[in-house]
């Protein structure tokens, strides 16, 4: 009887530790993205800071677009252009890019090129998108992140850059809102009134 007793202490003993354990740990929950790419392991990354490209000239690119039509710096070479990195799986990518097709697109025709550069997809991905979106402006693939990589690197999207006639990049920005949307055609509309 005895020995029944000791073993059931040392297996409170034992649970009760157990117990202490679990509750005394530390634990990291993570919401997953949605939609998105996995998160990233590793100790938290430093808050994003593009680098400025204002008053740079626009890095070189050439690629074909969703109808096979050559696009690059020198298609717009001589024409206001407007850059924009985008993804499928983004919701403000997706939100934001109709707003280009009617308010810069629709609004300044062949004088201002739209050139939404698919970071991290492939053609057949962005096909699959247009299908869906009907945009008629440029929509480029870029699977291996080469031109996003020129346009600021693989920080967050979705990201604007607006490049005047002589191929200076005048206007650049981060994300989707009402107030950057309203940036980017008033900086389209003074690149376009320029000279």
């Amino acid at each position: 009887m005895r020995t029944i007793l000791v073993i059931a202490l040392a297996v409170l003993i034992v649970l009760a530790g157990t117990a202490y354990w679990y509750s005394h740990r530390q634990m990291v929950v993570e919401r997953p993205n949605v939609g998105g790419p996995p998160p990233a392991a590793g100790p938290p990354a430093a808050p994003y800071r593009p680098e400025n490209l204002v008053g740079r000239a626009a890095p070189g690119f050439r690629a074909s677009d969703q109808n096979g039509r050559v696009t690059g710096t020198d298609a717009f070479r001589g024409r206001v252009a407007v850059v924009n990195v985008w993804a499928s799986w983004c919701p403000p990518c997706v939100e934001e890019l109709p707003r280009f097709e009617s308010e810069v697109w629709g609004r300044f025709g062949t004088r201002v090129a739209v050139i939404a550069v698919a970071a991290g997809e492939s053609a057949e991905k962005v096909q699959e998108f247009n299908r869906k979106a009907n945009l008629t402006f440029s929509l480029v693939e870029d699977p291996k992140q080469r031109i996003a990589r020129r346009f600021g690197g693989r920080g967050p999207i979705p990201r604007t850059y607006v490049i005047n006639r002589s191929g200076t990049i005048v206007y650049q920005t981060i994300g989707y809102s009402e107030d950057n949307f309203r940036e980017i055609v008033a900086a389209v509309e003074q690149a376009v009134a320029g000279p």
